[in-house]
């Protein structure tokens, strides 16, 4: 299973899928954990967007899936010098 989609497990869903106490816990534990540290990095990716001016050529860039600020903005600054 992929992390993407334990991030989407339910409580219940844990459940079914796995019956064993101290898997569940284990599970759900790093369920929050996942889900904090994501929390996280949306905070300090909204800092850092703020801060960030992108070029009009590197715009398209954005829209490649996995491709956002974060990623664009080293090129930005790179091909600038």
């Amino acid at each position: 299973m992929k992390t993407y989609d334990i991030k989407k497990l339910k409580a219940a869903e844990v459940g079914a899928l796995f019956p064993d106490k101290e898997t569940r816990l284990m599970v759900m534990s790093s369920i929050g954990l996942i889900q904090h540290l994501q929390e996280e990095i949306d905070g300090i990716e909204a800092v850092i967007t703020k801060k960030l001016k992108i070029r009009k050529d590197f715009m398209k860039l954005l829209t490649v899936p996995g491709i956002g600020t974060i990623l664009v903005s080293p090129l930005c600054s790179r091909s600038a010098t």
